[in-house]
């Protein structure tokens, strides 16, 4: 819990999403946490409502499950995204680095429990890529430099992006659980998507809800071929811009 009594949920995002969240294109994700169970045959289940902050399913044979909601109304969703050191000097803050360029240091948190490791590990570990990579730019102090924006070390995964490193604060306004297929025009198009990427009406004009599977596909799709015909269960999530320190 945030000390301005928010609840704070970190969800990954793709570089695709983030683009169209920071021009204010997408305004909703639809995502399937904790759902595997009952999306391994979706059409055995119905969906009962929700209480408490869970959904409430129930099977074919009478068994409910209840599974915790993705957010609610209210809650603080802070960006995951693939991420790299883009700066490491002692007594300064961390800077990190996203995949559009965009280098941010890092902010102070309430709770620094656990900084002064993190920050050795970093240090540690990227110091060791440079050597490896056999790094030849090195300035008078024997300290690594770089051009801003340009770090050679590699990307990290979304998932280890620690919360005083995010630039993206979202704030949800709704959430709502249904069928994948049940998603409508215009809610395809608070998801980005751009159809003119992707397919046409015979008539010629753009349909959101098509393009918004042909993403779906292309990011589900590796694992599951038919990520979009099994119609799986999803939590629809509605939110609003709150904070880019991208700026």
């Amino acid at each position: 819990m945030n000390p301005d009594g928010r609840k704070e949920i970190g969800v990954g995002f793709t570089s695709w999403s983030i683009e169209r969240i920071r021009t204010g294109a997408k305004t909703a994700t639809r995502r399937m946490p904790r759902l595997d169970k009952i999306n391994k045959h979706p059409n055995e289940w119905t969906y009962l409502g929700s209480h408490s902050k869970k959904a409430i399913f129930q099977h074919e044979d009478a068994t409910i499950i209840r599974v915790n909601l993705t957010a609610s109304p209210g809650d603080r969703i802070w960006v995951r995204e693939a991420w790299k050191i883009a700066s490491f000097m002692p007594d300064d803050p961390i800077e990190v680095q996203f995949k559009d360029g965009v280098c941010i240091a890092e902010r102070d948190l309430p709770d620094d429990s656990g900084y002064e490791e993190w920050w050795e590990r970093m240090a540690v570990q990227s110091t060791d890529e440079l050597i490896k990579m056999e790094w030849p730019h090195k300035s008078l102090d024997d300290m690594y430099v770089w051009k801003p924006g340009k770090s050679p070390l590699k990307f990290r995964p979304s998932i280890h992006l620690p919360r005083r490193c995010s630039r993206i604060d979202l704030i949800c306004t709704g959430i709502k659980v249904e069928w994948l297929k049940d998603i409508t025009e215009e809610q395809a198009r608070a998801e980005g998507c751009d159809p003119s990427d992707y397919c046409e009406h015979a008539d010629g004009s753009p349909v959101y809800r098509n393009a918004f599977f042909k993403v779906w596909e292309r990011i589900y799709g590796i694992d599951n071929p038919k990520a979009v015909e099994r119609n799986p269960w999803v939590f629809a999530v509605e939110f609003e811009l709150e904070e880019d320190r991208s700026e």
